[in-house]
C-alpha cells in the first residue's frame, strides 16, 4: 500500500478558517483475498483519491457557520486468469454469489453542505443553542462487463450444485440524497439541560435501465436530557436513525446485472435445472424486481445512565442501551413460495445423548419438480421479527495533572435473523439481503443471539 496525505489550513482573517484535506492511496494484494476461487498469482489493485474542504466562520456575537464539500473516487481491478470452473466448499467459502462479482469497477461520491449555529438568551425561560443545516450527497457506481462464470458447489465435501452465471454488461447505479436538520439545546435551570432535534432525509436511487428505483423520505427525531444532582447526574436519550441506501441493493432489478442457472451436479456431469437466481432482472426483466412500496429500514435507540464523581473517588459512568430495528429488506421468491416444497423431518440429536429433552426434528424443504426454474424474486421488506439489542457499559476513570487511569467493561445481546446460512461475516448478519426470505430452508433457526 502506498499512501500520501496532506492537510492545509489557511486563516485569512481572525474569524475565518479554511481546512483542506487531500489523500491518495494505491493498494495491491493477492486476488484470493476474500475470493477463495481466484487463480493463483492473480492480484487485485485499488486506487482511492479523496479531497475535502471546509470554510468555517466564528462570530463574536455567537452566530457561526461553515460550508463544506468533498469528492471521492475509488477504482479497482482484478488481474489474472479466471478458472474455467471454480470450485468452493459452501461450509467454508460462503455463498457462490460473492464469486460472480465483476473484477473491475469505479465508484464516485460527493457531498456538499451548510451548517450554522447560534445562541439565544432567555427565550421562553432558558438559554438556547440552536443549530441548522442542509446536506446533499450523491454516489455513482459502475462495474465493468464480466464474462460468464461457472461455480461448482460442494457441501460437506459432497458435490451438490453447479452455478452458471451469465456474462454481464457494464452496470451503472446512482444514488442521490438531500437532508435538512434543526436542533436546540436548552439550559432550563442550572442543573437541567434538554436537547431536541429533527432531521428530514430524502434519498433516491436507481440502476440504469431498471423499471423501478427506490425513493425514501424519512423524518428522524432525537431528544436527550441531563439532570445534575450535586456530584451525580442522570441522563437519557432517544433517537430514530435510518439505514443508508447502498448501491448494491440497486443491483436487484438491474437489466444489465448477472443472473445464474442452478443445476444439480455430481462433480462431473451437470444435471437438470433446479433454480434461477439474480440479482439481475433476466432476459424478460421479471426475474428480480423492486417492490414500489418498499420501506426504509430504521432503528430506534434509547439510552439511560448515571454519572457520579464522589469526593476523592473515581468517576463512575453506567449506561444502558436498547435498540430495535425494523423494516429489514429481503428477497422474496414469489414464483416458488413455501407451498411449492415438500417437507420431511430429520431427527437432530443433542450432544448430550443421555438427555433427549433437547433433541429436535429439523424440517427439510425439497422443491417439487413442477417448481424448477419458476423463480421470481421481489425485493421488499422481509417481514422478519425486528432486530433487538440490549446492552450496558460501565466505566471507571480518574485523572490527575500527570496521570489518567481508566477501566471499563461492556456487554450486550443481539437477537436477529441472519441473511444467509453460515457463520462468516458475509453470512451471519441481519443487514445482508441473502437467502432468508427466499428459501424456507434458510429460515430454520435463523433467529438467534
Amino acid at each position: 500500500a502506498d499512501s500520501i496525505f496532506s492537510h492545509l489550513v489557511v486563516t485569512p482573517t481572525s474569524t475565518d478558517e479554511v481546512r483542506t484535506i487531500g489523500w491518495r492511496q494505491v493498494t495491491q494484494y493477492p486476488g484470493a483475498h476474500g475470493v477463495p476461487a481466484a487463480a493463483d498469482g492473480s492480484t487485485r489493485r485499488e486506487v482511492s483519491t479523496h479531497l475535502q474542504s471546509t470554510w468555517q466562520r466564528d462570530s463574536p456575537s455567537g452566530v457561526g457557520w461553515r460550508v463544506f464539500g468533498s469528492a471521492t473516487e475509488r477504482a479497482w481491478d482484478l488481474h489474472g486468469a479466471v478458472p474455467t470452473l471454480q470450485v468452493i466448499e459452501r461450509l467454508q467459502d460462503g455463498p457462490p454469489s460473492a464469486l460472480s462479482a465483476p473484477g473491475g469497477g469505479r465508484e464516485r461520491r460527493w457531498s456538499v453542505g451548510w451548517h450554522a449555529s447560534g445562541s439565544l438568551d432567555r427565550l421562553r425561560g432558558g438559554r438556547h443553542a440552536i443549530q441548522v443545516g442542509v446536506d446533499a450527497s450523491g454516489v455513482s457506481s459502475r462495474t465493468d462487463a464480466a464474462p460468464a462464470v461457472r461455480i461448482g458447489e460442494f457441501v460437506g465435501r459432497l458435490p451438490a450444485r453447479l452455478w452458471t452465471y451469465s456474462a454481464s454488461a457494464e452496470t451503472q447505479r446512482t444514488r442521490a440524497g438531500v437532508a435538512a436538520f434543526v436542533s436546540d439545546t436548552v439550559r432550563l435551570w442550572d442543573r437541567v439541560t434538554v436537547q431536541g432535534g429533527v432531521r428530514v432525509d430524502r434519498v433516491t436511487g436507481r440502476a440504469r435501465g431498471a423499471r423501478q428505483g427506490i425513493t425514501w423520505t424519512t423524518v428522524l427525531p432525537r431528544v436527550s436530557a441531563r439532570w445534575q444532582l450535586g456530584w451525580a447526574a442522570l441522563y437519557a436519550a432517544g433517537s430514530r436513525t435510518a439505514d443508508s441506501l447502498l448501491t448494491d441493493v440497486l443491483a436487484y432489478g438491474d437489466p444489465t446485472a448477472t443472473v445464474a442457472d442452478v443445476t444439480r451436479w455430481d462433480g462431473r456431469r451437470e444435471g437438470p435445472l433446479v433454480a434461477r437466481v439474480g440479482p439481475g432482472a433476466g432476459a424478460d426483466g421479471n426475474l428480480t424486481t423492486i417492490d414500489p412500496a418498499i420501506k426504509r429500514p430504521t432503528t430506534r435507540e434509547f439510552i439511560v445512565g448515571i454519572e457520579a464523581t464522589p469526593p476523592r473517588f473515581v468517576r463512575v459512568r453506567f449506561t444502558g442501551i436498547s435498540r430495535r430495528g425494523s423494516h429489514h429488506i429481503g428477497l422474496r421468491n414469489v414464483g416458488v413460495p413455501a407451498s411449492s416444497y415438500d417437507v420431511i423431518h430429520v431427527l437432530d440429536l443433542d450432544q448430550n445423548r443421555a438427555n433427549p429433552v433437547r433433541d429436535q426434528l429439523l424440517p427439510i424443504y425439497n422443491r417439487t419438480p413442477e417448481s424448477f426454474g419458476m423463480d421470481r424474486y421481489v425485493l421488499s421488506n422481509s417481514g422478519q421479527q425486528p432486530t433487538t439489542f440490549g446492552g450496558a457499559t460501565l466505566i471507571f476513570d480518574r485523572s490527575t495533572p500527570r496521570v489518567y487511569l481508566a477501566a471499563s467493561g461492556a456487554m450486550g445481546w443481539t437477537f436477529a435473523s441472519a441473511g444467509n446460512r453460515g457463520f462468516g461475516p458475509g453470512e451471519n448478519d441481519e443487514g445482508i439481503i441473502g437467502e432468508l426470505s427466499g428459501n424456507p430452508n434458510a429460515a430454520t433457526n435463523a433467529r438467534g443471539n
